[in-house]
This record gives C-alpha cells, structure tokens and sequence, in this order.
C-alpha cells in the first residue's frame, strides 16, 4: 500500500499531502522517519530507494542517495544517517553490518563517522551544540565525537534503544527494552554518568524528538 508524507498542525488539525509514495512522480515507493530541517525548509525522510527530501509546500523533491533514518544537524547544514557496510572479520570472511554517515548538504560530501558496525535500526540524534550524536546499538547505545569519530558506549544490555537529547543537552531520553524480563520502558538519564531512571512502562514506546515546552 503506498504511504503519503503529510503535514498538520499539531493537533491533527489542516492536514496536508505533500506527495504519496509510489503515485506521484519522484519515484519513491514508501517513505517512513521524516525529519524537518531546523529552518523549516525541507523534509528529509528514507525509503526502499534511499533518503530523500522536500519543502513543506510538497515542490522541491530531491534524492539524496542510499542511506536510512536521516535526522539534521542543529544547523541544518548536514544530515546523519545509516547506511549498510561490507567489511572482513578477523578471519578474513565478509560481513556485513550498519554503521553512521555524515551527508554535508551543500556538497553532498559524505563521510562515515563510526566503524563498529553495530548501528541499529532506530534514527540517531545530535546534540545541541552539534558535537556528539548519540545512535542506537544492537545492545544499547554509544555517542560518537562528529570531529574526531571516537565512540563510546552510554547504555548496555537493553534491545530496541530509541535515544535522544534533552534540548540543553543535559539529558538522554530513550525507550528500550530488556531482553531478560521482556519489559519495555521510557528512560531519562543525565547525558554526563549516564544513571537512568524510568519514568513510564508504556509498551510498543519509540522517540522522536524531545520537545521543549
């Protein structure tokens, strides 16, 4: 079935389509994780073939190549994503994993910022200031340095880790799950020691953004 990119007030209200997947000429058969650039300017979003974007008013479609899950920098002058890597295991035998890119938008340069190849499905988040994005794992999260590309990891043992900055960048939301006792919780940790506390036990819970009221 093909899926419309949308815009409403919040609410519901004034909704709009801005184009639907697979009927209208730009040649996306679905779209999913859209993304608003810090202007307004633009909507960037992934699908089977790739990421691409478009102004809010529906003109302006644009592919912006292979990758998944694109989320803007605060400045919106670039664009982290997901993309699928083929690489040798210490046995010599390829592999293949996911790992994360940095698209700058005014030359399209691309750059791979991680190299573990544990990224996992959820969209990655960039904090405030632009320095660090924080991106799921296949058994956590790790944030990474956007200048020198080191990587460290802030929570463990947990599936399904949807993570984001608190709007100072103070704090880390995320929803998870245990794969030991199978529950599902939304988390709040300081972004610094990392010790989290659970604020809710709502099932089936992924974020977003964390919006500052």
């Amino acid at each position: 079935m093909p899926t419309s990119l949308m815009v409403s007030a919040v609410g519901g209200a004034d909704q709009r389509t801005l184009f639907t997947a697979g009927a209208d000429e730009v040649g996306f058969t679905s779209l999913e994780f859209p993304d608003w650039a810090p202007d307004g300017q633009h909507i960037v979003f992934d699908s089977t073939q790739g990421m691409g974007w478009v102004k809010p008013d529906g003109t302006g479609f644009e592919s912006l190549g292979p990758g998944l899950r694109p989320t803007f920098s605060p400045d919106g002058t670039q664009i982290a994503f997901h993309q699928s890597v083929e690489y040798l295991d210490d046995f010599g035998n390829t592999e293949y994993g996911t790992d994360l890119f940095v698209m700058n938008l005014a030359t399209r340069q691309v750059r791979q910022l991680t190299t573990d190849h544990r990224v996992w499905n959820a969209p990655a988040d960039w904090s405030p200031d632009g320095r660090h994005i924080i991106y799921p794992t296949d058994s956590g999260a790790s944030v990474v340095d956007t200048t020198t590309g080191d990587s460290t990891p802030v929570i463990s043992g947990l599936m399904g880790v949807s993570p984001v900055y608190s709007p100072d960048g103070s704090q880390i939301a995320y929803s998870a799950s245990d794969p030991g006792t199978g529950q599902h919780g939304l988390y709040v940790a300081d972004a610094d020691d990392h010790n989290a506390r659970m604020i809710s036990d709502l099932p089936g819970t992924e974020l977003t953004e964390w919006i500052e009221n």
